[in-house]
C-alpha cells in the first residue's frame, strides 16, 4: 500500500536476529529472506505465514536470490563462505558451493543456468548451476567487498555495488568481450558504519538506484552513467533503493529505521 499513510499490510515474523535481505519471487506469491540467525525464510505474501525455514548455513546469511524461470529455486550466501542452492519444496539444499571467503551477495539467472556470487575477496564469480565445481569466469575490478548483485530485466547485464564507492555494470551475455565491465558509476559513498548497500534496476532497465552513507538515495542513468536524481530525507545511511514494477515510485530504506516512498519522473 504505497499511497496515503502507507499503512502496514502484513508483518512477517519469525526470524530471531537481523533480516539482512528480503526479495520477492517472480510470481509475487512468496518473499524470501536472509537473516543473521543463520536461516533463510520463505513466506506466503497473502497470509504472511512462514512456509519454510532453510537452516544449513553455519553463520550469518547475508544474501538471497530467487530464480526468474523457476520460482522454487533459491540461492543463499553467508559468512560461512558457502552458497546453497535450494528447492523450496524441500527443507534440504539441492547443492552447495564452498568458497574461500565470506560471501555477501548472490544473483540467480536460472533461465541461462547462471549464478553470480560476490564477497569480501572483491571478485564476482560466475557459476553454471548445473555443474558448480569451478567458476565459469570471474569479474575483477572492484577493490572492496561486493555488497550487491542484480541482473537486469533482460538477463543481459549484471549490476554490482561495492564498498569501494562504485557501481559497475557487466555484460554477462554468452559472447561478451573479455572486458565485460561496460560502465562504472560513481557518486555513492560508504561510511565508517560499513553498511551493506543494495542496488536495483528499474523495470525497463534504463535506471539503477542505490543508497549511500551520505544519507542520500541516487538514481543513475544507465545509458550515460550520470546521476539523474539525488533524493534526500534519510537521517542515516540509505541501505537500499528499489523501483515499483509498474508505477513511477521508488522506495528507500535506511539505518534511521525508516522507509521513504516517492514519485519520481523516471522517463
Amino acid at each position: 500500500r504505497v499511497f496515503g499513510e502507507c499503512a502496514s499490510y502484513l508483518a512477517l515474523k519469525g526470524h530471531k536476529n537481523a533480516v539482512t535481505q528480503a526479495v520477492w519471487s517472480q510470481d509475487d506469491a512468496k518473499v524470501v529472506s536472509a537473516s543473521s540467525d543463520k536461516t533463510v525464510g520463505v513466506w506466503d505474501t497473502w497470509s504472511g505465514k512462514p512456509l519454510l525455514k532453510l537452516a544449513e548455513h553455519e553463520s550469518f546469511v547475508n544474501g538471497v536470490s530467487v530464480g526468474q524461470q523457476d520460482a522454487h529455486r533459491i540461492a543463499s550466501v553467508g559468512d560461512d563462505s558457502v552458497c546453497y542452492i535450494w528447492d523450496d519444496r524441500s527443507k534440504k539444499s539441492a547443492t552447495f558451493i564452498q568458497q574461500r571467503f565470506p560471501l555477501v551477495s548472490v544473483a540467480l539467472l536460472d533461465e541461462r543456468h547462471l549464478m553470480f556470487t560476490g564477497g569480501i575477496d572483491n571478485l564476482i564469480s560466475a557459476w553454471d548451476i548445473r555443474k558448480s565445481s569451478t567458476p565459469m569466469y570471474s569479474l575483477a575490478g572492484h577493490s572492496e567487498t561486493i555488497s550487491s548483485l542484480k541482473t537486469d530485466p533482460e538477463g543481459s547485464f549484471l549490476l554490482s555495488a561495492s564498498m569501494d564507492n562504485t557501481l559497475r555494470i557487466w555484460d554477462v551475455r554468452p559472447y561478451a568481450p573479455e572486458n565485460r565491465c561496460t560502465k562504472t558509476l560513481t557518486g555513492i559513498s560508504n561510511g565508517i558504519d560499513r553498511a551493506i548497500l543494495r542496488a536495483n534496476w528499474s523495470a525497463d532497465g534504463a535506471l539503477v538506484g542505490c543508497g549511500s552513507s551520505d544519507h542520500n538515495a541516487y538514481l543513475f542513468d544507465v545509458l550515460t552513467g550520470s546521476v539523474k536524481h539525488t533524493l534526500s530525507g534519510h537521517k542515516g545511511s540509505v541501505t537500499e533503493v528499489d523501483f515499483h514494477p509498474k508505477q513511477q515510485i521508488i522506495v528507500s530504506s535506511g539505518t534511521d529505521k525508516k522507509l521513504f516512498l516517492g514519485e519520481v519522473q523516471l522517463d
